[in-house]
C-alpha cells in the first residue's frame, strides 16, 4: 500500500511538472509581412515561471527539457560577464548556462557554461540516465550529471570547397506530393495528396554558400545582400554557410547567372522526399541529430549527411527556408496539373499577390513540424531575412 501511495504522489508531482512546462510564451513569428514579422511559431519556455511554485529558480530559461526518464530538468539560461581591456570595463559578454536540476526535490545538481562564441545549442540524446549530449555547431559537449563534469568534447569538422557546380540528378518518373493523411494532420493548403511526373533535372546538393554567392556579386551579376543580425554575407568564418538576407529576385538572378532556375515547388519537394511520400528527407521519424535546427545562427551546409534525402541533397529541412520560383496559393494543388507543374499564373498569398513559395523551415525553428518535406511556405518576394537563402535546378537539356 505504501509502495502505491508513493509512486501515486511520484507521478503527481511529475505530472505537474509537465502541465507547467506546457504553459509557456509562444511568440508569433508568423510568414513574412510588412510589420516585420516573419517564419513560424517559436516557443520560449520559461522554467523560472514552473519553478518559482517548487521555489527552485527565480530567473526565465530560454529552453527548458525533461530527460527522458523524467528524472531531470536541464535549463537554458543566459548571464552576463564585464569585458575588460587594459582593466576597463569595455561592455558585457553573453554567457549561457545549462543548468540541471532534480525533477523531484527541484535543486540544482549539476551544469556548465559555454561563451556566446561557441553558439547556443540543443540536446540531441540521453546515452544513459545520467548522461545528455548537447550539441553547438561546433562541437558534441558529453555532460554526466552524477559527476557533475564534461566527459569529452567532439568537435564537428565544418565542410570547405563546396563546389557551386555539384548538382545531383533527379531522374524522370512520378512521386507523391502533399501531405498524407494517414501519417499526419494535414492542412487544406497541403493537400490534396497526390502524384505528379516531373522531367529529369539536377538540383544543388547544397544550399548556395556565401563564397558562391560572393562570386556572383564580384562578376557584377548580382546584388550585395543584407547585412547584419542573422546575415551571412562578410562575415568571417560563414563562407560556406548558405547566403542569406537575399530578396526573391537576387536568388533569381544569381540561378539565371549560374546557367539554371529557382526550383519549382514540386522539384523542391520531389528532390527532398524521393518517391515514397516520406514525412522528413531521411524518413518518416523525426530526428533532430538530422538537421540544423533550434540553432543560435545558420550551419555550414553539408554538416548533417545523415540528414540527407533519397538522392543525397542536403539541408532540405531545416539550416535556410529555400525560395522557390512558384507564386504562391493556397488552393494550387486542387487545379495543378500531374506533369511538370510550374505554380499559378497568378498568386493568392496571404500578404500578397506577389508572395513566393519558400521550402525546407530553417536554423531558428522551434517546432519540428515546420520542417516536414510538404510544409508549404511563403514570403512576400522583397523579404530579405536571416532564416532566408536558395538553391538552383537546372533541366537535363540545358
Amino acid at each position: 500500500m505504501k509502495t502505491r501511495l508513493f509512486k501515486l504522489l511520484l507521478f503527481s508531482l511529475v505530472f505537474l511538472f509537465l502541465i507547467a512546462d506546457c504553459n509557456v510564451k509562444q511568440g508569433s513569428q508568423g510568414p513574412a509581412s510588412k510589420n516585420g514579422t516573419n517564419g513560424t511559431n517559436r516557443v520560449n519556455g520559461s522554467i523560472g515561471q514552473q519553478g518559482s511554485a517548487f521555489g527552485f529558480r527565480s530567473t526565465p530559461c530560454i529552453s527548458s527539457v525533461l530527460s527522458p526518464n523524467k528524472l531531470w530538468w536541464v535549463c537554458e539560461s543566459i548571464s552576463y560577464k564585464d569585458i575588460k581591456v587594459d582593466g576597463k570595463v569595455i561592455g558585457q559578454g553573453e554567457i549561457y548556462n545549462i543548468e540541471t536540476y532534480n525533477a523531484i526535490s527541484g535543486n540544482k545538481v549539476a551544469g556548465f557554461t559555454i561563451s556566446s562564441t561557441a553558439s547556443r545549442g540543443t540536446i540531441i540524446s540521453w546515452p544513459d540516465n545520467y548522461t545528455f549530449v548537447y550539441k553547438t555547431t561546433q562541437k558534441l559537449i558529453y555532460f554526466n550529471i552524477d559527476k557533475n563534469e564534461i566527459l569529452k568534447e567532439v568537435f564537428i569538422a565544418r565542410p570547405v570547397g563546396v563546389q557551386a557546380h555539384d548538382m545531383v540528378y533527379i531522374p524522370a518518373g512520378w512521386f507523391w506530393m502533399g501531405c498524407n493523411p494517414n501519417n499526419n494532420k494535414c492542412p487544406a493548403f497541403e493537400t490534396p495528396y497526390h502524384k505528379v511526373y516531373l522531367d529529369a533535372y539536377y538540383i544543388d546538393r547544397n544550399d548556395v554558400t556565401v563564397n558562391e554567392y560572393t562570386k556572383c556579386v564580384n562578376a557584377d551579376k548580382c546584388t550585395v545582400p543584407c547585412t547584419g543580425v542573422d546575415c551571412n554575407y562578410g562575415v568571417s568564418g560563414r563562407e560556406n554557410d548558405p547566403i542569406n538576407c537575399v530578396d526573391w529576385n537576387q536568388a533569381n538572378a544569381y540561378c539565371k547567372w549560374k546557367g539554371g532556375d529557382l526550383p519549382t515547388e514540386a522539384e523542391w519537394e520531389k528532390a527532398a522526399r524521393g518517391t515514397d511520400g516520406r514525412t522528413y528527407p531521411w524518413g518518416n521519424k523525426w530526428d533532430i541529430s538530422n538537421v540544423c535546427y533550434n540553432q543560435k545562427s545558420t550551419c555550414a551546409v553539408g554538416s548533417y549527411p545523415q540528414g540527407a534525402s533519397p538522392y543525397g541533397v542536403m539541408d532540405m529541412a531545416g539550416n535556410v527556408y529555400q525560395w522557390c520560383s512558384d507564386l504562391y496559393d493556397e488552393n494550387y494543388y486542387a487545379n495543378s496539373p500531374d506533369h511538370n507543374p510550374k505554380g499559378p499564373k497568378s498568386g493568392k498569398g496571404p500578404d500578397s499577390e506577389g508572395d513566393r513559395v519558400v521550402r525546407g523551415g530553417s536554423w531558428f525553428l522551434g517546432v519540428n513540424r515546420e520542417l516536414r518535406t510538404f510544409k508549404r511556405f511563403w514570403f512576400e518576394p522583397w523579404y530579405r531575412g536571416g532564416n532566408g537563402g536558395f538553391r538552383c535546378t537546372r533541366q537535363v537539356s540545358k
